[in-house]
């Protein structure tokens, strides 16, 4: 049985049923029962014509819980950036501030997620200008990477999927972590990747990286201290602000819907039901088709989520959405998903019937907003193929006069 055949038939068996029955009262049941057949049709509505858009801000650099660094995979060509908070100028021994002659500094960093199909993977830390903030371009940044900015290469064991990789500096190599009076104890840098293949990887960002969070220790001796055990002294700097910049390929070509990136994107699809739908319509099945205008991609093995959601009233970029209701669906990374994504939305549909619905409006998201591989790209009414919602539906069903 074919499935419009098989929704037609529970459709006739929830109207029909009924009828089987003797009634109590005078009336039996062939004088109430409904004369044909059930409607079962089938629709396709086309978004509003330019009322599907993509907003962006909704997490900015800085925001993020991941930084992301690669070597030109087709997901996206991407740098961190992470810019630490200032390092004292003195330690306190006995409660009395000391100057200090630093030894040794270790900068650690957390790995969130890899792909561990490629091996022999490194980071390289490089000092980019301290004065470096969110609007930094990537060219900006990448034009930093010169080998007499290179503080060191951290290596990425091949078991590493989720943990920390240091790398400890002492004697000449201490240059490169040097600090300015200029620059008020404070150190930026930026991170590239060194792969056999093009790959990437998800660095923990801060503030929120909990243990995996970047961290620098500098290991130093206080002057004037004759003590030994309280001689040398640890100076841990955590990581002020931690974000990522991207080549410009990577962000969604314009007019398209697009979902993700950094500034993280949301789209919105507004659509309008018939009035036969809307007001006097059963939906039986309803699926949001979405077409990709170029291949979705991300990072292997860490496939990422976005999530569809309906609104409660149309207010633009800050739409609340319906408490409960979203639909999640995993994402393509191989760059399999060159046609059409389709995402069934039936339960929202019950939001949109009837004079007091919400608006028929759908939202796309990605779950880890401002963090993630994966920067989706739909076509839209302007350009490419625009969304379609497929709807089935029951119409009124012709009961006869008694």
């Amino acid at each position: 049985m074919t499935p419009r055949r098989r929704l037609l038939a529970l459709a006739a068996a929830a109207l029909l049923g009924a009828c089987s029955e003797q009634l109590e009262t005078p009336v039996e049941c062939p004088a109430l029962c409904p004369g044909g057949q059930p409607q079962l049709r089938d629709t396709s509505i086309v978004a509003q014509f330019q009322r599907d858009s993509s907003y962006v801000g909704y997490v900015e650099r800085g925001e993020g819980v991941a930084m992301l660094v690669s070597n030109g995979m087709p997901a996206a060509d991407a740098r961190a950036v992470l810019r630490l908070n200032a390092r004292p100028a003195t330690v306190t021994v006995r409660d009395t501030a000391r100057t200090y002659v630093v030894d040794s500094v270790r900068i650690q960093v957390g790995v969130t997620a890899r792909d561990t199909a490629v091996r022999g993977i490194q980071l390289r830390a490089f000092r980019i200008p301290r004065t470096t903030t969110t609007l930094a371009t990537f060219a900006e940044v990448t034009a930093a990477d010169q080998p007499a900015n290179l503080v060191a290469t951290l290596p990425l064991a091949d078991t590493l999927r989720r943990g920390t990789t240091s790398v400890t500096l002492s004697g000449p190599a201490l240059a490169a972590m040097g600090i300015a009076p200029a620059d008020s104890g404070i150190v930026a840098l930026a991170f590239a990747l060194a792969a056999p293949a093009p790959t990437g990887v998800s660095l923990a960002a801060p503030p929120i990286g909990g243990t995996l969070a970047p961290l620098v220790t500098w290991f130093v001796t206080a002057n004037g201290v004759t003590d030994a055990a309280l001689r040398s002294q640890l100076i841990p700097v955590s990581g002020a602000l931690g974000w990522w910049v991207a080549a410009p390929g990577a962000a969604a070509p314009p007019g398209t819907l697009g979902v993700g990136g950094l500034p993280a994107q949301r789209a919105f699809i507004r659509f309008r039901l018939p009035p036969v739908i809307r007001d006097s319509a059963t939906i039986v099945r309803a699926t949001l088709e979405l077409y990709p205008v170029r291949p979705i991609t991300g990072l292997r093995n860490e496939p990422n989520t976005m999530d569809t959601r309906p609104i409660i009233s149309d207010l633009g970029p800050k739409s609340p959405g319906v408490q409960g209701a979203v639909v999640a669906t995993v994402l393509p990374t191989a760059g399999a998903a060159t046609d059409t994504l389709r995402i069934e939305v039936f339960n929202f549909a019950r939001f949109w019937l009837g004079t007091a619905g919400v608006p028929p409006v759908l939202a796309l998201q990605m779950q880890g907003e401002g963090s993630t591989w994966t920067w989706p790209a739909f076509g839209s009414t302007v350009s490419g193929s625009p969304p379609r919602l497929r709807i089935t539906y029951l119409r009124r069903f012709p009961f006869e006069q008694p």
